[in-house]
């Protein structure tokens, strides 16, 4: 009896935080390493444009390019900046995001601006990224999974106990170090690229697995 295989997405977090990170998840992409990424809409700017363009035209091959939401908390409005960043998005890039997730850690997660987004995922029909916590919206069957968190023989630990007919995320903070960039993972975003060139090779010696987009869950 045929099973579908595992469908698995590697996603690569922070897409406009730096013309650094972008330029190396560009490469990603384009080298089928990864088929799926996130824009922080509020941070790009003029500077980013022909790396947009080059994303949209990635987006057109069937590349999935979702938002990564900010909820600065201060605002104690989850709703109003989900909404405020997806017409960002859909200005940018002229049509819907293919996800929604969140720019911070699982322990660092608010999880009523998470249930917001799988609120507005829902209204929207646009799927979110499975946080573990109540979603009404499109998602993986399991809880996404950081590969910057852990080291590549936890992450060969976790690919071996994918199960067939199921959907998971790994995510990943791919970049170069940027010196003008102050985000905390600045330095680790290497390894990232790596971890996810490293699971690339792993998965092609594995049957049943299934690497995708968000276009395709």
């Amino acid at each position: 009896m045929y099973h579908e295989p595992a469908k698995l997405i590697i996603n690569a977090d922070d897409f406009g935080y730096s013309r650094v990170f972008n330029e190396e998840i560009l490469k990603l992409m384009k080298e089928r390493q990864i088929k799926s990424t996130t824009v922080m809409v509020y941070r790009v700017n003029e500077v980013q444009l022909p790396q947009i363009n080059e994303l949209k035209r990635l987006k057109e091959e069937g590349c999935s390019v979702g938002i990564h939401l900010e909820i600065s908390g201060a605002k104690k409005d989850p709703a109003g900046e989900i909404k405020e960043q997806y017409l960002l998005f859909k200005e940018i890039f002229g049509s819907d995001p293919s996800h929604l997730d969140m720019h911070m850690p699982r322990y660092f997660l608010d999880i009523a601006a998470a249930v917001e987004m799988g609120r507005f995922g829902r209204d929207k029909t646009i799927p979110v990224r499975n946080l573990g916590v109540e979603n009404v919206a499109r998602h993986t069957t399991e809880e996404a999974f950081f590969v910057t968190n852990h080291s590549i023989e936890q992450i060969y630990g976790y690919l071996d106990g994918l199960r067939e007919e199921r959907s998971y995320e790994l995510i990943a903070h791919p970049g170069r170090f940027d010196p003008e960039s102050k985000s905390s993972l600045n330095k680790g975003r290497e390894e990232d690229i790596i971890k996810i060139k490293r699971i690339n090779d792993y998965l092609s010696k594995k049957e049943n697995t299934k690497l995708i987009s968000y276009n395709e869950l």
